[in-house]
């Protein structure tokens, strides 16, 4: 099976239609998008081929299947390039044509607008990337995956446990470079796994330091070990410092 994806075309069509879409499709699921508005040739392969993609929608919490999903999709699509993963047609074709049915389980969107959030890219081009309902999955696989682990995607377990960490690292151009990404993230769940609490004030505190760091080094020349080591130290003195507050 072939990776899919939209022409321009198709994808203006169901941007300007996504009122109809919502309608038809989600609110009274009387169409599939495919038959509502796309023609024939309007939905094409790549040269990639990608396994069979079955979501899991079997728990009652669906932010709960995140991190499953995300192994399922990244897993399925490794052969994509960061350059092709960031293809909006892509990941439309997969939320609007393929898996509309998980984008309405996971995210229940109330109307168009809330729809469209999570089908097409409707912010900066970094912060869609973890906003699109499918595209995140890949990305939230793609940045946290760690083979030098026992569980490679134990990062990506505690990524999608932890919501904040997509608004407050993931989004932040800062952490485009993934040796940042899976320093600081690394040495979050390893504090964690030592007893530290890692809430939202301290993964907020994380990214802004990070940013305010990235304004005064050359932070993309750093390995991991040294950026590992650096968030060690800010987040303990965070803690320490706001331990009885």
């Amino acid at each position: 099976m072939k990776i899919k994806y939209l022409t321009e075309e198709a994808l203006d069509i169901c941007k300007t239609n996504i009122s109809s879409i919502f309608e038809e499709c989600v609110l009274n699921n009387r169409s599939t998008v495919a038959d509502l508005l796309l023609k024939k040739g309007m939905i094409r392969e790549m040269s990639l081929d990608v396994r069979g993609i079955s979501l899991d929608m079997s728990v009652k919490s669906p932010y709960l299947s995140d991190a499953h999903n995300a192994q399922i999709v990244y897993e399925a699509m490794q052969g994509l390039s960061d350059s092709q993963a960031s293809d909006e047609r892509l990941w439309a074709a997969y939320a609007l044509v393929f898996h509309l049915n998980y984008v309405i389980w996971r995210w229940n969107p109330k109307n168009a607008e809330q729809l469209k959030q999570h089908c097409v890219y409707s912010f900066a081009p970094r912060r869609s990337l973890f906003r699109h309902a499918i595209a995140r999955l890949w990305w939230l696989g793609r940045v946290t995956k760690d083979v030098r682990r026992d569980n490679p995607y134990e990062l990506t377990e505690f990524t999608c446990k932890h919501t904040d960490i997509g608004s407050s690292i993931c989004e932040q151009p800062v952490f485009t470079n993934r040796t940042i990404m899976l320093g600081a993230i690394a040495a979050m769940y390893d504090l964690e796994q030592a007893g530290v609490k890692i809430d939202k004030a301290v993964i907020q505190d994380m990214g802004r330091y990070m940013n305010l760091l990235a304004g005064t080094y050359l932070v993309d020349q750093f390995d991991q070990s040294k950026i590992y080591n650096m968030t060690q130290k800010h987040i303990q003195k965070f803690v320490e410092k706001n331990k009885n507050r």
